[in-house]
């Protein structure tokens, strides 16, 4: 059962996973050409995508199903609260 659970998540979360990837290598591609400061929000943008990820597959894993999507709307609500507060 877990690796069929393993194998669906991966083919269901393949464009977040694709995304992922592609962040990194802009990332690794900023910081080598010496740009510091656009490599700082490829990093940023890699573990913002990274969290859903993560957090769907131990969900799907243990057998709880999509938490990762609330959970990101919760965060969100947040971080806009705290933007509008500052």
């Amino acid at each position: 059962m877990a690796t069929y659970n393993t194998v669906m998540f991966f083919i269901e979360r393949m464009n977040q996973i694709l995304a992922f990837v592609e962040s990194v290598v802009n990332s690794i591609a900023t910081i080598a050409a010496g740009n510091i400061g656009a490599a700082a929000n490829y990093v940023e943008q890699s573990m913002a995508r990274t969290i859903p990820v993560i957090l769907s597959f131990l969900a799907r894993l243990i057998g709880i199903g999509d938490i990762a999507d609330p959970i990101r709307r919760v965060t969100t609500s947040i971080t806009l609260i705290v933007i509008n507060m500052s």
